[in-house]
């Protein structure tokens, strides 16, 4: 197990509504990628805001050569609780085609969400069927303008916010960089990440931890192609992610996070360790 010292001085952060948009759909950032095919991961990160404790958000991934399975778990902490109480829970399911390949792709099957906003529950899946469609319900259900709508021959190649990140992290993993994946669909928005390669940064000065060592960031901005906005406000926030190795016997991963200026939101890795069973699904798809 390795674990990581809190940092001395968090950033100050979004409003909470923004930065649990951001959560849903770029802080679901973590998966395996140069570890072994068996392996099972165990994730721990924290979350700031207003310069306090914000959020806990906790990883569980299960992984074959041909399949994985992603759950995450946010929940706002007691202070932030207090002024309004959120909480997330997210699995994906999905296989890896060409899994022998390095350019290897990963399809997911399913995305199943539930989440909770000042009491109020709500519920999303999403399933990807075969010929690149994708059926969406809504508990309790939502009414979609039409305008907001995503034409269905656009949905074509998409796959969800997590399997994208996924993607991403292999990707550096495996030397290749910042690569952009494609079309990203949330159940009601479409969107391209657009990436930027930030180069290489110690974290020994970024983070007051035990976790030191040299890291490789990319910049990520969501870009709206169809479906409903991606902020309330019009505006969008790049978001610099940083990756590396945090101990010999674990795989690459993202470690901190954080958005800029003086309305930005920052998240660390506090605890991460590798696991002998699944914890996500009890089987992996075939």
């Amino acid at each position: 197990m390795t674990a990581i010292r809190q940092p001395a001085s968090p950033l100050p952060a979004l409003s909470l509504p923004a930065l649990a948009s951001l959560l849903l759909s770029l802080l679901l950032l973590t998966g395996p990628s140069s570890a072994r095919a068996s392996d099972s991961l165990a994730l721990k990160y924290s979350v700031f805001a207003y310069g306090l404790p914000a959020m806990n958000l906790d990883v569980a991934i299960d992984q074959n050569p041909s399949a994985y399975a992603m759950r995450v778990e946010a929940e706002t902490k007691p202070v932030i609780g207090l002024i309004a109480r959120w909480s997330l829970q997210a699995v994906t399911v999905g296989r890896v085609s060409d899994a022998a390949s390095t350019a290897a792709v990963l399809w997911p099957e399913y995305q199943d969400m539930t989440s909770v906003w000042r009491r109020e529950p709500r519920h999303q899946r999403m399933d990807f069927l075969e010929g690149g469609n994708v059926s969406v319900s809504f508990n309790p259900d939502r009414n979609i303008a039409p305008e907001e709508t995503v034409p269905a021959d656009q949905l074509a190649g998409a796959v969800d916010p997590m399997t994208a990140v996924l993607s991403l992290v292999r990707a550096v993993a495996s030397g290749e960089g910042c690569r952009a994946t494609g079309p990203i669909f949330d159940g009601r928005r479409l969107y391209a990440m657009d990436l930027t390669d930030l180069g290489e940064r110690n974290m020994a000065s970024v983070l007051d931890s035990s976790l030191s060592g040299v890291a490789v960031g990319c910049r990520m901005e969501r870009r709206h192609l169809a479906g409903k906005s991606l902020n309330d406000d019009g505006k969008e926030r790049a978001v610099d992610v940083w990756f590396m190795r945090p101990s010999a016997d674990l795989p690459v991963l993202p470690v901190y996070m954080e958005t800029g200026g003086a309305f930005g939101f920052q998240m660390h890795l506090r605890q991460a360790e590798a696991v002998a069973a699944p914890t996500v699904v009890t089987r992996l798809p075939e």
